[in-house]
């Protein structure tokens, strides 16, 4: 080969390096990134469940009974009106004038508890922006809860 031939060989190979380059730089320069109120929501509804789950069921320590002992309980009897009523309170208080979701079960795709403010409907719509945050909870059996915040976009 020649000195000749081999020099555009060698500008080919640089030049297919620089476009690989550019590519990739392009990929992470043009990537969604989330917004800084978006990871707040995030953070936000991680720490409701967090703190919902673990909170004294009837507000009192003198009582040891926690809200996701309830929950454990309910979903075992397959019976959870009384503590969908008081998830969905403490819920409505903490959040006043906000949209939300809580769906909890042992099945996400069948719940035994599911909220919906103002409705699952509306909530679901193209028009709102849902936040949502995922969870397992290892009890005796697995209890898996997706809370989410409907923002209008």
């Amino acid at each position: 080969m020649k000195k000749g031939q081999m020099e555009i060989i060698g500008l080919f190979v640089v030049i297919i390096l620089l476009s690989m380059a550019f590519l990739i730089a392009l990929k992470f320069i043009l990537e969604e990134k989330p917004s800084q109120e978006d990871a707040r929501d995030s953070i936000r509804a991680e720490t409701l469940m967090n703190t919902l789950f673990f909170t004294h069921s009837d507000f009192s320590e003198s009582n040891n009974n926690k809200l996701i002992d309830e929950i454990n309980r309910c979903i075992g009897q397959n019976n959870c009106g009384d503590v969908q009523l008081k998830i969905q309170n403490i819920l409505d208080k903490i959040l006043k004038n906000e949209n939300y979701y809580l769906v909890i079960g042992d099945n996400i795709e069948r719940p035994s508890i599911e909220i919906y403010r103002p409705s699952q409907e509306e909530c679901n719509e193209g028009s709102l922006d849902v936040i949502t945050v995922n969870g397992k909870i290892p009890l005796s059996f697995l209890i898996i809860y997706r809370f989410g915040f409907c923002k209008k976009i």
